[in-house]
């Protein structure tokens, strides 16, 4: 992105944003934002790589000799958390808008994990209906 053209629009953009020091301006605006939430991320790395894991290992493939990572709900709430603020630093410097995502407030990350624990189990008893009467 630093040495890539940027299509019209995307210059267009950054024509009306004008002069504001709080949206993205130029490239050297955007690099640097990008730089910065690649540090963000990076900071997260370890969480980010036990997430990848589980879904690899647990989620995405039947793996039963794998240990799996232990992530905890304050880690995936920290991810969740992550993903927010970059979608809004990002587009609220291009676009000069956010969006509230935590507005539900009794919102918990727990909940998508536990669906997705259920249908593997469903699946899995599918594909082995005698692994459940075990």
């Amino acid at each position: 992105m630093s040495s890539e053209n940027y299509d019209e629009k995307l210059i267009e953009r950054l024509n009306k944003n004008g002069n504001t020091d709080r949206l993205f301006r130029n490239r050297t605006d955007i690099y640097d934002e990008i730089t910065s939430v690649k540090k963000e991320i990076e900071a997260k790395r370890e969480i980010i790589n036990k997430v990848i894991a589980l879904r690899d290992k647990y989620y995405a493939h039947s793996d039963p000799d794998s240990v799996l990572p232990k992530v905890g709900d304050t880690e995936l709430d920290e991810l969740v958390k992550l993903a927010v603020k970059i979608y809004n630093q990002i587009r609220g410097k291009l676009f000069d808008v956010t969006f509230l995502f935590d507005i539900n407030a009794d919102w918990k990350v727990d909940y998508p994990v536990k669906m997705l624990a259920q249908y593997r189990k469903e699946q899995t008893e599918k594909r082995n209906p005698r692994s459940v009467a075990l």
